[in-house]
């Protein structure tokens, strides 16, 4: 467990650099709601957390479709960048503090 944390925080505390990393991140973050219902993780408000990983995946399809629309091209920081870094990075940090890991 304390593995799978950790490489969750790593991978929090990049997700937000680019699309590809975000997609990535959003797409692992399906794993945490089992161990909420679970109990692994302690004290966490269900309904904060889905409303938020909806807004993940919500922000995510935005991305990905928006990039698919541009070609899919290699380099597409500058679109991330000016459009979705930082919503990306608020909903990440959203979500750690819901997760009580911030």
């Amino acid at each position: 467990m304390v593995f799978v944390i950790d490489k969750f925080l790593t991978e929090a505390n990049k997700a937000s650099e680019n699309l590809f990393l975000f997609a990535s991140f959003v797409n692992n973050t399906e794993f945490l709601m089992n161990y909420i219902e679970r109990k692994y993780l302690k004290n966490i408000d269900t309904d904060k957390y889905k409303n938020c990983w909806d807004e993940l995946e919500i922000l995510n399809a935005l991305a990905l479709s928006d990039w698919e629309d541009d070609g899919k091209p290699t380099d597409w920081h500058k679109k991330w960048k000016k459009y979705y870094q930082k919503d990306a990075k608020s909903l990440i940090c959203n979500l750690l503090n819901i997760l009580h890991m911030n």
